[in-house]
């Protein structure tokens, strides 16, 4: 599906989970800019420009890319198709699938029990507090996190180094030991992608003023933040 045209006939009913990837030439290669996008099926017509501009400006671990920038990135675009259960956490194969995994963990709620202990000098517990302060002022939480399909192969990750990372990546400190492998959900995807640098969508769009030429997804996303861009002596936005 690389270089699927963006509308063909009635794509715009189209929907299907996706990413948008922003990669920036710097010292002689390619870096990540920025990377967002949904693992639950959006209309390509909406969400192709939709996460274009979200990846560009609102991926917490960048700062949001600048007009000046725009001449050195590619985008990618990243369909997601295929998902399949994993029988466990490295069912999967580097350059091939990507992964999601998810879980919970029952955590103390330190907030609450900082404020019992602090009270806890002054004020005397009956038993039954006591209880329910070592077994009642807990929370579940939630973990969740994706890596596309080239993601472990650009890294040189094995199986075991990805989902290592991704486990960091998803907020979780604590140790990375067999029970907790064991618990967690893993499902892995592959994607049809497509890119366009600064020079090809030049050359693109030149084409398309010529010949009508149809824009694929990711010319698409990027004449949206060109067009922003253009508008904006500040940032994409």
């Amino acid at each position: 599906m690389t270089g699927m045209p963006l509308y063909p006939g009635d794509a715009g009913n189209v929907r299907c989970p996706l990413f948008v990837t922003w990669d920036i030439w710097r010292h002689g290669r390619w870096e990540l800019r920025g990377c967002i996008g949904s693992l639950q099926p959006v209309p390509l017509k909406q969400g192709v420009p939709k996460y274009a501009l979200t990846s560009a400006l609102q991926d917490r671990r960048f700062q949001s890319i600048l007009p000046q920038e725009v001449s050195h990135l590619r985008a990618k675009v990243s369909l997601l198709v295929q998902y399949e259960p994993c029988a466990h956490v490295y069912d999967w194969t580097v350059g091939v699938h990507g992964i999601m995994i998810e879980w919970a963990e029952e955590i103390p709620d330190y907030e609450t029990e900082k404020i019992i202990g602090f009270h806890a000098g002054t004020v005397s517990k009956s038993p039954h507090q006591q209880q329910l302060h070592h077994h009642h002022h807990r929370h579940t939480r939630r973990y969740s996190a994706t890596y596309l399909p080239e993601v472990a192969a650009e890294q040189g990750w094995d199986t075991h180094q990805a989902v290592e990372s991704l486990i960091r990546k998803a907020g979780y400190t604590g140790p990375v030991v067999e029970e907790l492998l064991r618990r967690i959900k893993c499902t892995r995807y592959q994607s049809s992608k497509c890119a366009v640098d600064f020079h090809d969508y030049c050359h693109v769009r030149n084409q398309q003023q010529m010949n009508g030429m149809i824009e694929p997804h990711a010319l698409r996303a990027y004449q949206v933040a060109v067009s922003q861009a253009n508008n904006l002596s500040c940032t994409i936005m």
